[in-house]
């Protein structure tokens, strides 16, 4: 399906039920509609090999459904080393605080503790 307005009209057909798949994978619309982008460059990349003897609403949901999942592990991914540097930075923060603490401080604190 090299043709830009054959593939237009399958997207235009299609992008209900294709839509409806990658919200419910998404954490909000706008990865929903990337997932949505990258599952159809794969559809019309694969088209090729679809066999017509057999329907394509379950060969383009498992291709949306595999395209999420994807989309889903390289973002979480990305989500646990920013949670890494947020930890990093907050025990950085804690070390600055403990050094600029004199032997006085430390002293009337360990007092106030039960």
């Amino acid at each position: 399906m090299d043709n830009p307005r054959s593939q237009k009209e399958f997207y235009r057909m299609f992008y209900d039920f294709s839509i409806s798949i990658c919200l419910r994978y998404a954490n909000n619309r706008e990865d929903a509609i990337s997932i949505l982008n990258e599952g159809f460059y794969k559809i019309f990349k694969q088209i090729g090999n679809f066999d017509i003897d057999k329907p394509i609403v379950p060969w383009i949901r498992k291709i949306l459904i595999n395209t999420s999942i994807d989309f889903y592990r390289s973002n979480l991914r990305f989500e646990q080393n920013v949670e890494i540097e947020a930890y990093e930075n907050h025990v950085k923060a804690e070390e600055q605080i403990f050094t600029k603490l004199n032997y006085d401080d430390l002293i009337w604190m360990i007092h106030q503790l039960s």
